[in-house]
């Protein structure tokens, strides 16, 4: 299904704007440091909003995201076939608690 139009106010403009090309290697640097494209870094900084840098993730954290996700997929997978009943609360309670760990970890929040 597709997702709904967007209301006529709610849908942004284009905005053109000039740099010299030191002026442009400088924002793609500070883009790329605060790990936003372009467009949204000078959005944020126009709007006088902090650009905070992202984050730098570990492959290892990564990893543990993916086998973590595959684990809830599996669980959706036999729920919606019809072939799990039940769910120990503890198994919930484990991947719920990584979910969070690595979703602080991404947002930069120091647990």
């Amino acid at each position: 299904m597709a997702r709904p139009l967007k209301r006529q106010i709610e849908l942004r403009q284009r905005l053109d704007i000039y740099l010299s090309p030191d002026e442009r290697s400088m924002a793609e640097a500070k883009a790329i440091e605060a790990g936003l494209p372009l467009s949204a870094y000078v959005r944020e900084a126009v709007l006088a909003r902090r650009v905070m840098q992202a984050p730098v993730v570990s492959a290892q954290r990564w990893a543990e995201l993916a086998r973590t996700c595959a684990n809830l997929n599996q669980l959706t997978r036999h729920i919606n076939a019809g072939t799990l009943q039940t769910m120990p609360l503890e198994i919930i309670a484990r991947l719920l608690a990584k979910v969070q760990a690595v979703r602080r970890e991404l947002l930069g929040v120091k647990s």
